[in-house]
């Protein structure tokens, strides 16, 4: 027996020794919080539970320390549930909410309708708006009658979630909108508006729209229309101030940031905008759609066949998280899942050591798990999906003194998610310094895969594909603009099938606007636009990566030669390293070539390393380097491959997808030192969190 087998054995021991002599409480929704907490008479609701614990604390943690078991059933929360400092265990007596084994848990912050309060539409005026087909189908109901007291209108203009959702028997049912599915294009850009806090007088942009269905809208309740208004990267909800029936002609009721239509600076960009309205009475127009009027509380819905059982409709109400952890330590939440929220499941912020494991998040208007501060947070083996924005934000570390948050996101399956805020919501964000993403199977979004900012993150052993299916310019795994953000190493994910849309596309790894000191080692990117990208940075590392049917392999571009324009229009680059102490220690030890930046020919893109790197069956430029001549030997490029075929390459087993190589691979004859991928170790792995795999 090896000395790592008896340390593992060890400390399996030792953790099932305190499991056994943890103190119980039970819950159950068929329990009762006068009864005694016990499996024969559990609690009913998380607080009591709560507040067992905390007595049971008064005078210390109990050794081994609490597990709370949630027996079978639906916790409808109208509140968050909250645990503060209070609530912590330690290392040798943590604290755990538990799923019972083999139960199904389900913490909600919906709102059940019964069948039976479901009611014809009488009112004339509302009848008249609906079309002649929907009217006999389409049922109302008085949330009021519900205990609902109010739903805000939209703002005026919002990215994400700004109203409740309807499922039915857990599938989300499609807001009323038009058209019915995808998009319709902008016609001709009449004025494209101002840019959101650019322009001295602030004002929505007008263009023309094509056919006849906008002249049926009554908008004096609110109409909002979702658009990809000015670039392919970026989609904003904007509520409509008028339309003009004669011009064929919409206005909107407040600036996009970019304003509307193409911005003339970039004439390359030229794909059609596009946008559909949503939550329109006059759009009710097939079944399973459902719209609500926030003024009245009134909702109304055309039932799918079948669809309409005794409290088989959900509509989400709790805007709060449902879990909050406030200063939390050493607290676990375990095989239990989240569903049917306007806000984010869990929040955590500060504390150590907190960990989500085994958990299933879904149905949600915003993210899954968001940590902030605090340090050691471990997000493990769980499920999210079908999720309106991200799927784990981690944020942690201090930058001031790079002190490592080491925040973890482990083996989760995040995929359709982003369905709401569909840009710059990916399924994992790292900030702040020394978090980690490791393990994650990440697939189906509009937009980005992953994004990254800070300094010293670790992100290896993705596996992400089938993102970037709306939107172009896009990326797996995305960082940008700040030249202080250095130190973190993207090595052995797997990243295929980015297509993007547009002009530029997508890209595996995108370093964008001169982020600097980034070391990509050991990955496999199929099918990307541009797989490896740097733009305009410097002092970064494309070494041992090998690239697939991707139309450039490797880019480095000069975006930032131009300093001045640069700083006329980006003066945020400035305003973040002035923001970091990175002419003293720590920072000027750990990052030298940052001390003298602005006085090192600032804006020119040098001492990136392009080495050992393969590229297979890829476009004309495998190595795309546009206006970088003056800067070639800045830079360093030596000891690439670039072969015509997969044959030649000599992977496994290509047509499957399996890009590992063959022993007998040319590339370790032809590249000196490279070294082999461990591709079997990408993605997702069974443990005591995740019994089975996903695909």
């Amino acid at each position: 027996m090896t000395f790592f087998t008896i340390a593992v054995t060890a400390i399996l021991t030792l953790m099932a020794s305190s499991m056994s002599n943890a103190t119980e409480f039970h819950i159950s929704p068929k329990g009762d919080d006068g009864a005694a907490g016990t499996a024969a008479a559990p609690f009913s609701t998380l607080e009591r539970a709560r507040d067992a614990a905390r007595e049971t604390m008064v005078d210390g943690l109990p050794a081994g320390g609490i597990t709370i078991w949630l027996h079978e059933g639906l916790y409808q929360l109208e509140e968050s549930f909250a645990l503060d400092e209070r609530d912590s265990g330690s290392d040798s007596s943590p604290i755990s909410y538990r799923a019972v084994d083999g139960e199904q848990v389900r913490l909600s912050g919906g709102r059940q309708i019964a069948a039976t309060a479901l009611g014809p539409v009488t009112t004339a005026d509302i009848r008249q708006r609906l079309g002649e087909r929907a009217r006999d189908q389409v049922l109302a109901i008085d949330l009021k009658t519900l205990g609902v007291q109010a739903i805000a209108q939209p703002p005026i203009s919002f990215r994400g979630a700004a109203l409740p959702e309807l499922f039915a028997t857990g599938e989300r049912m499609p807001i009323a909108r038009w058209p019915n599915e995808g998009w319709v294009t902008m016609g001709e850009i009449i004025d494209r508006g101002s840019r959101t806090g650019a322009d001295d007088i602030q004002k929505g942009g007008t263009f023309v729209y094509e056919g006849e269905r906008p002249s049926r809208w009554s908008i004096a309740d609110g109409v909002w229309l979702q658009g990809y208004w000015c670039w392919d990267w970026y989609e904003e909800s904007i509520r409509i101030a008028s339309i003009d029936t004669t011009a064929h002609s919409i206005t909107l009721a407040a600036p996009h940031p970019y304003g509307i239509g193409y911005d003339p600076d970039y004439v390359w960009a030229d794909s059609p905008r596009k946008f559909f309205a949503l939550n329109l009475l006059e759009e009710l127009d097939q079944p399973g759609e459902w719209y609500l009027d926030t003024s009245s509380l009134i909702l109304y819905m055309w039932p799918r066949d079948g669809s309409i059982v005794e409290n088989d409709l959900v509509l989400s109400i709790l805007q709060e998280p449902l879990v909050t952890m406030e200063s939390v330590s050493h607290v676990s939440f375990e095989g239990i899942t989240f569903e049917t929220s306007r806000g984010t499941a869990i929040e955590i912020r500060e504390g150590a050591h907190n960990r989500i494991a085994a958990c299933t998040f879904r149905n949600l208007a915003q993210g899954g798990v968001a940590v902030s501060g605090g340090t050691d947070h471990l997000v493990v083996g769980c499920d999210i999906y079908d999720v309106g924005s991200f799927g784990i934000s981690l944020t942690g570390g201090d930058r001031q003194t790079l002190t490592p948050g080491r925040h973890t996101a482990l083996n989760n399956h995040i995929h359709h998610f982003a369905r709401l805020q569909r840009t710059y919501a990916g399924a994992v964000h790292l900030n702040g310094v020394g978090n980690r993403a490791a393990h994650n199977l990440i697939h189906d979004a509009p937009h980005l895969g992953m994004e990254f900012i800070g300094n010293d993150h670790l992100i290896e052993y993705n596996h992400i594909h089938h993102i970037a299916q709306e939107t172009g310019d896009v990326v797996a795994l995305y960082t940008g603009r700040d030249w202080s953000a250095r130190g973190t190493v993207i090595r052995y994910n797997f990243m295929h099938d980015l297509l993007g849309t547009g002009v530029v596309g997508s890209m595996g790894v995108y370093l964008d606007d001169c982020i600097c000191g980034t070391e990509v080692y050991g990955n496999i990117i199929h099918k990307a636009t541009y797989a490896l990208h740097s733009g305009g940075g410097r002092d970064n590392v494309f070494r041992n990566n090998i690239v697939t049917e991707s139309k450039h392999a490797v880019h480095i571009d000069t975006r930032c030669a131009d300093i001045e324009a640069v700083k006329k229009r980006m003066p945020i680059y400035w305003e973040r390293l002035e923001a970091v102490p990175y002419r003293e220690p720590p920072w000027s030890e750990r990052y030298p070539e940052l001390v003298d930046i602005l006085d090192d020919d600032l804006g020119m893109p040098k001492r990136n390393v392009v080495e050992r790197n393969v590229a297979v069956a890829c476009g004309e430029e495998w190595l795309h380097v546009p206006g970088m001549e003056p800067y070639l030997d800045q830079n360093r490029f030596e000891n690439n491959l670039e072969l015509a075929t997969y044959e030649e390459a000599g992977f496994v087993d290509a047509d499957a997808l399996d890009l590992r190589l063959r022993e007998d691979s040319i590339v370790f004859d032809e590249v000196a030192g490279f070294e082999q991928i461990p591709f079997d170790e990408i993605g997702l792995y069974e443990d005591e969190f995740r019994k089975r795999l996903s695909r």
